[in-house]
């Protein structure tokens, strides 16, 4: 089936980097006064590569799609790492070596390519875990200890520090509100209160 971009003329440029990749058709009709007509058609490619994907991430952040600062950060370092990675596969498919080892070496950093791609979300997870574990382990050993406001003052930054790392560079006002200024500050306040209570006893 054809994709075939159908609108009247004058038209707005169309942003190609929310089209799916593949074949189009471009379709031009022209028609006068008089009765005349025309038409042409032009096919091309949407293709891409990883330049052009590193520009995407920063223009999807710039549309409001990529919400994360600390997403886009971490998409563009990513990306360079594929980059090196596609640059080395490709020196080793134009390499000299002998037809096994090259094969070899070519499948290997295949293998190694399509590891890097998937390993990003489970990390990424793997860290949001890890201090949510941390948060409730460290809160339950305190008050094992019946250390209940440092089991509180634990947990409150920790769980702050989740939702940082978790909303970073959302641009809702709410967010940003909570992020930077109550949250910290409610940390602040329990942390001085408990060291001045601490003091007086």
């Amino acid at each position: 089936m054809k994709n075939l971009f159908s609108f009247p003329w004058p038209k707005e440029n169309i942003d190609l980097s929310l089209e799916h990749l593949g074949e189009y058709f471009l379709k031009v009709g022209a028609a006068d006064k008089a009765g005349n007509s025309a038409e042409k058609e032009v096919k091309f490619q949407i293709t891409t590569d990883i330049d052009a994907i590193q520009n995407n991430v920063s223009h999807y952040f710039d549309l409001g799609l990529i919400k994360k600062k600390i997403a886009r950060k971490y998409l563009m370092t990513k990306l360079k790492h594929l980059e090196k990675l596609f640059d080395l596969l490709e020196k080793a498919e134009n390499s000299k070596l002998k037809p096994k080892p090259k094969q070899a070496t070519v499948n290997a950093l295949k293998k190694i390519i399509n590891a890097s791609i998937g390993l990003g979300e489970a990390i990424a997870n793997l860290i949001y875990w890890a201090i949510l574990i941390i948060a409730v382990a460290g809160s339950a050993i305190f008050l094992a200890a019946r250390k209940k406001f440092l089991a509180l003052i634990w947990f409150s930054a920790f769980i702050n520090l989740f939702y940082f790392l978790y909303f970073l560079g959302a641009r809702n006002l709410s967010t940003f509100l909570i992020n930077y200024i109550i949250w910290p500050i409610l940390n602040i306040f329990l942390i001085t209160w408990y060291f001045k209570t601490k003091a007086k006893k």
